[in-house]
């Protein structure tokens, strides 16, 4: 029955385009081109990529749903990812990121929920990585975390983006620091276990109607989650656009927030 894969495979070049790998790729000349037309998108065999220097630009959907990529080194003179390069490979456990990446472009690495390693250069002057989150370098924006599970504290940015922590399902708390002004699309939204909200800003942050988890109630969707914040602010969270939609809201002492 090993003709039964071939036809596979031929089926889905056939109607989807792109190239057939068996197994490890290394990328020595510019395909850019390629790339941009969402060549590898689909391929269920290959295991892992390395970026070589020809290549400047990885396009959007290039890598797209690849199941068994496990890892991806990507070399210094790549200064773009577009968006959902590398969205849905869910065995994706490894990127290595070089010094020239200025761009990475909406859900990039959206949905990748065995990524336990993301690592960059420390020459890049866009990105920087600590604890398996990919920040910006100066450290305001955090632009998307491995998987996370568990109690989880997020640094003293200015900014979570979107879909940053769409990967990590088994969050169960997450403690937001004081500065955090904005948190992006779906940057929660498949955190199926979070119970409970921190949110140490006494002025509520900017989040959409997506940001966190909801859950269908009979004919409506509601947020399942405790939210705490500061004692002197939940007047203020229960009449903010979008928080406003959490029913449960109750106020803490600022000074026990770094305890969670």
């Amino acid at each position: 029955y090993a003709f039964v894969s071939d036809f596979a495979r031929f089926k889905v070049l056939y109607d989807e385009g792109g190239l057939y790998f068996d197994t490890d790729v290394e990328v020595i000349k510019a395909f850019s081109a390629l790339l941009e037309k969402d060549a590898f998108s689909g391929d269920i065999l290959l295991a892992s990529v390395v970026i070589g220097d020809g290549v400047k630009t990885i396009g959007e959907n290039a890598f797209m749903n690849c199941p068994a990529l496990a890892s991806i080194t990507i070399s210094d003179n790549v200064t773009e990812i577009g968006g959902n390069a590398f969205q849905g490979c869910t065995g994706l456990a490894s990127i290595a990121v070089g010094t020239g990446l200025r761009s990475i472009g909406e859900r990039a690495f959206g949905n990748n929920n065995s990524l336990a390693s993301i690592t960059v250069a420390t020459g890049n002057p866009a990105y920087c990585s600590v604890d398996n989150i990919l920040y910006s370098k100066d450290m305001t924006t955090l632009v998307v975390a491995g998987k996370k599970s568990g109690d989880i504290v997020i640094p003293d940015v200015a900014a979570i983006g979107d879909y940053a922590f769409y990967s990590s399902t088994d969050i169960t708390s997450v403690n937001i620091g004081k500065n955090v002004t904005k948190i992006g699309d779906y940057a929660f939204y498949n955190t199926k276990t979070l119970a409970t909200v921190y949110s140490q800003n006494t002025t509520p942050p900017e989040i959409s109607a997506n940001t966190f988890p909801k859950y269908r109630v009979g004919r409506y969707t509601k947020y399942a989650f405790q939210l705490i914040v500061p004692a002197e602010s939940v007047e203020a969270y229960k009449a903010a656009t979008v928080w406003s939609e959490v029913e449960n809201v109750n106020g803490q002492d600022i000074e026990t927030f770094e305890s969670g």
